[in-house]
């Protein structure tokens, strides 16, 4: 798996959907929307990039046709100590 630097945007999401745990793109969008003004295609972009690095899991509600991502904690707990230290290494690498 490549691991690769989070942005502000990706961490705030990741927030949200740590303290929700299971959460559709409305949801996130809802909470995003306490603090800043978002669309609803910036939020599940986000969302979907988030699963693609494997910060989010989903599962995909056929009754209500909609998506729903969550976090495994194990894997999450995993990839954020990953992203840690490839963002410190970075740092000081760029730092020499």
């Amino acid at each position: 798996m490549i691991v690769t630097m989070l942005g502000d945007l990706e961490i705030e999401h990741l927030a949200i959907m740590r303290r929700l745990r299971k959460a559709n793109g409305r949801q996130v969008l809802a909470e995003l929307n306490k603090k800043k003004d978002l669309a609803y295609t910036t939020v599940s972009t986000t969302l979907e990039r988030l699963y693609k690095k494997g910060y989010l899991e989903e599962k995909f509600n056929q009754k209500e046709e909609e998506k729903t991502m969550f976090m495994c904690l194990r894997t999450q707990k995993r990839n954020l100590q990953k992203a840690y230290l490839t963002n410190l290494f970075t740092y000081l690498a760029k730092m020499l």
